[in-house]
């Protein structure tokens, strides 16, 4: 898939824009000489030739385009959570530092997803459960105490402590970093699995006061 990827870009990003330019610049000089040169001897294979160019290079373009379209599809999700740069017609630019920080905690699951270059790898995390109250469990997180609403966990049978679910996303070819995309994804928070052995116990009153609401990272989890 990378060659194939790699050569889908320069296509798009380089050799199209580049016949177009090439064809637009013909057709310009072209039409005049229909006008004015056309009672020339010489003019009728002149038109020939710059018809048949023309008709070539459109047949070219077409042919590549529906083989590269696609492949092409992905370019959409292509941003600064999956690559370090954009590109751009004949050139590319690189994301600044900022872009790139802001995407890494952005909840991008989907874009990792979609874009298909991607293989998604389950990571589970034990955490302590602490309790619930009518509207968020609690827990503790390598010291760090956080409340979260319900939705956002839920009592499984075959567990014995409770845990995080994620995912994590990693190239499916080492190769595509050398074109700017990144490696692994940060981890994407799922859900929390609460034993069902401990569905009915309640969080301590100091814990409820003190505990903070999960933030849109937790302890490098990116949170939706």
């Amino acid at each position: 898939m990378f060659e194939h990827f790699v050569k889908m870009e320069t296509f798009m990003y380089e050799t199209m824009p580049f016949l177009i330019c090439i064809m637009s610049a013909v057709l310009l000089i072209w039409i005049p000489c229909l006008i004015y040169i056309r009672e020339k001897r010489w003019a009728k294979y002149l038109n020939l030739v710059t018809l048949l160019f023309l008709i070539g290079t459109s047949v070219y373009i077409y042919t590549d385009f529906k083989t590269y379209e696609e492949i092409s599809k992905k370019e959409k999700y292509v941003n600064a959570a999956v690559r370090e740069y954009k590109l751009l017609l004949f050139s590319g630019e690189a994301y600044s530092y900022p872009e790139l920080k802001q995407a890494s905690q952005e909840y991008m699951k989907d874009t990792f997803e979609n874009i298909g270059l991607y293989d998604a790898n389950t990571v589970e995390e034990v955490v302590e459960y602490l309790g619930k109250d009518d509207l968020f469990y609690y827990f503790d997180i390598a010291g760090q105490q956080l409340s979260v609403t319900h939705h956002y966990g839920a009592i499984d049978d075959n567990i014995q402590e409770a845990k995080r679910e994620g995912i994590q996303y990693t190239l499916t070819d080492k190769n595509f970093e050398n074109i700017g995309f990144i490696n692994q994804s940060s981890i994407f928070f799922i859900k929390y699995h609460i034993p069902k052995s401990m569905e009915d116990k309640i969080v301590e009153k100091e814990v409820e006061t003190t505990a903070k609401y999960q933030k849109k990272v937790v302890k490098k989890w990116i949170i939706p």
